[in-house]
């Protein structure tokens, strides 16, 4: 009887323990996998990512491969040959989350070169995600340098944090990858002079989805670029954020500015500064900003239209907000300035001059997905 009982108790604690194993294994096998990956960065790329995405042979059914892209067509000071930010605060929103919740962080850092980037997309951020869609991307852009005149110089960053509403949003899943493209619209100001530049980068952006179709193997890898041209989602989207804001006419006097604006673009524009700069007869407008603002006068435009004079660095910023008069598509608009205008931005209130009768001036207007200019001649 005892040896009965013994194998009895030998046999019930072999079951007890084969069930154990058993059922931790199949905690094992039902456990999330580790997000832990090395990305490969294409050569003069700088960037550093952890824990940024899971390889694809761990895809759980509830997440997918999604990358976040960025480009940027520029307006930079005339002699400004090169400009790069650096970004960190990477994330993707959850759509129908409040928007101080549902965010994803995206962990990474890295570099761009903004005049290298226009019509070329870089991947900034490669993740593994839970499954769903997506509304918003968040970046921040911490510091930027440029090479103006041969000279490399630091450039302070206005209203680098951005956070961007998609276009058309994303929608995320493991039987495909996804993409999101931040357009960086960047103004590239010297607020100094030529020989003591102080450069601010200020940066406003739109965003949208990339098809399924065109997100390559190659996009999901940190560095990797991509052409733009020719790319019909990439036309359409640019033609839907557009402003093409002209000036159709502009009036200068010594104590007066009248300037009426136009939109052919399909987005609304705001205009926020406005800057008249000393010119020759022969110059004509072109796609930049002048040399240096030194000499200008700067004004700044408020939402109800009214234009005040500044000689404040913070003039020559723009900020990424709703400040500004609107320039609706397909709409125009006249904004006008009564007073003595000074063309004293960085010279000190005991240096001053004035529009002179004659002369002819760069008038050019900027704002958040916004920039015109005219050469005008002085009544």
């Amino acid at each position: 009887m005892k040896t009965s009982y013994a194998i009895g108790i030998g046999i019930a604690v072999v079951l007890v323990i084969t069930l154990a194993v058993a059922g931790l294994q199949g905690m094992q096998q039902n456990a999330p996998s580790p997000t832990s990956t090395t990305l490969g960065t294409s050569p003069g790329v700088s960037s550093n990512t952890s824990g940024a995405a899971t390889s694809s042979a761990h895809q759980s059914a509830n997440s997918g491969e999604f990358a976040m892209m960025a480009t940027d067509p520029p307006i930079t000071a005339s002699g400004v040959s090169s400009a790069t930010v650096t970004y960190s605060g990477l994330a993707i929103h959850s759509a129908g989350s409040a928007s101080a919740s549902g965010w994803t962080q995206l962990q990474g850092s890295g570099s761009v070169n903004l005049m290298s980037s226009v019509n070329v997309s870089q991947t900034i951020a490669s993740a593994q995600v839970q499954s769903g869609t997506y509304d918003m991307v968040a970046m921040n852009i911490t510091s930027g340098s440029v090479v103006y005149n041969g000279q490399s110089q630091a450039a302070t960053i206005a209203s680098g944090n951005l956070e961007i509403h998609l276009n058309s949003d994303v929608q995320v899943s493991s039987s495909s990858s996804s993409a999101a493209i931040v357009d960086l619209r960047t103004f590239v100001i010297n607020a100094g002079n030529s020989s003591s530049p102080q450069f601010v980068i200020s940066i406003a952006a739109k965003a949208t989805s990339v098809p399924s179709s065109d997100v390559a193997e190659t996009s999901l890898q940190v560095g990797a670029k991509a052409s733009l041209n020719g790319q019909a989602w990439w036309t359409g989207f640019q033609d839907q954020t557009a402003t093409r804001i002209t000036i159709s006419s502009a009036t200068l006097t010594s104590s007066s500015l009248s300037l009426k604006l136009s939109n052919s673009g399909n987005s609304s524009g705001e205009i926020q500064t406005i800057v008249v700069t000393p010119t020759s007869a022969s110059s004509a407008a072109t796609a930049s900003l002048p040399s240096s603002l030194s000499g200008s006068a700067v004004f700044t435009v408020g939402g109800d239209g009214s234009v005040q004079a500044s000689n404040t660095l913070q003039g020559a910023i723009l900020l990424n907000n709703s400040t500004g008069t609107t320039v609706n598509a397909g709409s125009s608009t006249t904004i006008s300035f009564g007073g003595t205008i000074s063309l004293n931005f960085g010279s000190g209130v005991l240096q001053l001059s004035g529009v002179v009768a004659g002369q002819s001036y760069l008038v050019t207007v900027m704002g958040a997905n916004t920039f015109a200019n005219i050469v005008v001649v002085a009544q």
